[in-house]
């Protein structure tokens, strides 16, 4: 009984060197670095912003022509990038914007050119610095 589970015990060891050894040979597998790093990310503007929409009336019917960012904190915030995109209700990005943080409101003005109105459904901004 007791010769059984060493043999059984030494099998196991073999197939094991086997796999390794087999494992080691395979030229694809290697390398002689590996790097890891975090950092945290904090908001310039813990509070939130509010954003509201700059419009105007064309031949095709009222348009979107930028997003009005208000509430900003500009002690942590001035000079920082802010991107702007705007999307439509399939979460598609429609238009967008890039501007300086400046003081505690100011517009940022889209690039696409004008979007209607009626297709706008959401906004994400980021700012970054």
């Amino acid at each position: 009984m007791i010769r059984r589970r060493m043999l059984a015990v030494l099998g196991g060891v073999i197939v094991f060197a086997v796999v390794i050894g087999s494992a080691a040979t395979l030229n694809g597998l290697g390398g002689t670095n590996l790097g890891a790093d975090y950092e945290d990310v904090v908001s310039c503007d813990t509070d939130g912003v509010t954003v509201s929409y700059e419009t105007a009336h064309s031949a095709a019917g009222f348009v979107v022509t930028g997003v009005t960012l208000s509430g900003v904190n500009d002690a942590n915030c001035d000079g920082q990038v802010v991107d702007v995109d705007i999307h439509d209700n399939s979460d598609a990005s429609i238009d967008e914007g890039s501007t300086t943080a400046s003081g505690t409101s100011f517009t940022v003005s889209l690039t696409g050119g004008d979007q209607l109105a009626e297709d706008v459904y959401g906004v994400a901004v980021v700012i970054s610095g």
